[in-house]
């Protein structure tokens, strides 16, 4: 995939299993280098962006900065 283009073309489904799949992959490359590296990270509890639980933190997160009046709305 390479663009908005590409995506307009497949069914969601199928563009979620991509990202998906281009996630696990660069996980495990990551976990690759910090292996080389000797450092020790707890991958079994890691968590990623396309995990919902993080996003609904995040989400909630940005409510309580919008509610209190730090989001605003700008152009350059």
């Amino acid at each position: 995939m390479k663009g908005s283009e590409d995506v307009a073309e497949i069914r969601i489904s199928t563009y979620h299993n991509r990202c998906r799949h281009i996630v696990m992959r660069y996980t495990q490359e990551w976990e690759n280098v910090i292996d080389r590296k000797r450092r020790s990270i707890d991958f079994q509890h890691d968590y990623k962006t396309m995990y919902p639980s993080l996003m609904e933190s995040i989400w909630c997160i940005f409510e309580q900065l919008y509610d209190k009046g730090f989001v605003y709305r700008s152009v350059k």
